[in-house]
């Protein structure tokens, strides 16, 4: 007994010496808890006045939403994993002696956890249009460009976050801050409606609200571009600010690393 108990105070020490990191899982826990409470609202209020856009198609909704969460999470952690990774294997200073710079390697090192899924994606809706019948109309071309303006805006903060695990090694606000936002707030599994009005104003600010209702519409409606133009230049918009932020945090987080010797510290 005393042995089991000096390994969860070790457990216990190693997971809250990383406070940051600590705190954004409880936070995260906290998160999941409300998400479920909206969903649960948007089943007692029914489908007919909520998803009426959509045909009424709750099964294709959720689906949708949750695939389009879990490639925002990739594209908001994906650089600041790979950075961890290298950190935690120490290998980091190979990557810094090869020819090709930093930030080029960690985007390629990247590509791989983008195709897989997608691949996966595509499997996915086609089992769920064939075998269970759920209901989808792509419109393939207006699939493809929602989804890469999507993922393209969401990498710029990836780029921050990447900067950030630079320094701090663990806990990553910006990815965490942005994934809750995004769960909670621009309707991933539930309408935007079901939410307090002073909410709904926080979830229409955000670009992922935008990211998602393009690729609801072009999945399940089979919307044109034309039809979904509004959507497709607000992530354009906002790619065109975030991603030149990123690389310019990502730069900072590298030099201030290198300049305190921690850059390879894990």
């Amino acid at each position: 007994m005393y042995l089991v108990l000096a390994f969860l105070k070790r457990a216990f020490f190693h997971q809250t010496s990383y406070r940051l990191a600590f705190a954004l899982n409880v936070v995260n826990m906290l998160v999941g808890v409300i998400s479920f409470v909206y969903l649960s609202r948007l089943i007692e209020a029914g489908d007919t006045r909520l998803l009426a856009e959509y045909g009424n198609n709750a099964a294709a909704f959720i689906i949708v939403g949750t695939t389009f969460s879990s490639f925002v999470g990739l594209a908001l952690r994906s650089f600041s994993g790979s950075i961890n990774s290298e950190q935690f294997l120490g290998v980091l200073e190979q990557w810094l002696m090869a020819r090709v710079g930093l930030t080029r390697l960690v985007i390629y090192s990247t590509f791989y956890e983008f195709l897989w899924p997608t691949l996966l994606t595509v499997v996915t809706f086609t089992m769920l249009a064939l075998v269970f019948a759920v209901p989808f109309s792509p419109n393939l071309p207006a699939v493809l460009v929602a989804f890469l303006l999507t993922i393209v805006s969401v990498s710029g903060l990836g780029l921050i976050s990447a900067g950030v695990v630079l320094v701090a090694k663990q806990g990553d606000p910006i990815a965490f801050t942005w994934g809750v936002l995004t769960g909670l707030l621009s309707g991933v599994y539930y309408p935007l409606e079901v939410l307090p009005e002073w909410l709904r104003v926080v979830g229409y600010a955000l670009p992922t609200t935008y990211g998602l209702q393009a690729l609801r519409r072009t999945l399940i409606n089979g919307a044109g571009l034309g039809e979904v133009s509004t959507e497709l230049a607000i992530l354009a918009a906002f790619g065109l600010a975030t991603v030149p932020l990123g690389l310019w945090a990502f730069h900072a987080g590298f030099n201030r690393a290198r300049r305190e010797g921690t850059l390879s510290q894990y």
